[in-house]
């Protein structure tokens, strides 16, 4: 399955009726595992303590939205680091902006996001 984003839009087909909230969990869930190692080996250890083959869903269900909302407040922090970041660079000249971002060991350089763009 190709890695799916839970967005605004599947969460509205949910509010509408259009798309069973199981299918977001599911969705977030794969997600999750496929985003983060260390629930990604929360799961696998646990399936090799138990000996189980697939994970406990309705467990995963019920902890799923608190997982969530710890990684939303992380990436929402670094989302304002990266835009306090991007605002700094945008207020350099293109030569001072590559300047600084070649010096940098890792500022500057995580995942690109939704910067503005004047």
């Amino acid at each position: 399955m190709t890695d799916i984003h839970i967005t605004a839009e599947l969460l509205e087909a949910v509010r509408r009726g259009e798309l069973h909230p199981h299918i977001v969990l599911e969705l977030g869930w794969d997600h999750l595992l496929r985003l983060c190692p260390t629930c990604r080996d929360g799961v696998w250890t646990f399936q090799e303590r138990t000996q189980e083959q697939a994970a406990d869903y309705e467990t995963a269900f019920r902890l799923l939205p608190l997982v969530i909302e710890r990684h939303a407040a992380e990436d929402g922090e670094k989302r304002q680091e990266a835009d306090r970041d991007m605002c700094e660079l945008l207020g350099l000249t293109a030569e001072q902006r590559l300047a600084r971002i070649r010096r940098a060991g890792r500022r500057f350089k995580g995942a690109v996001g939704a910067w503005p763009t004047q």
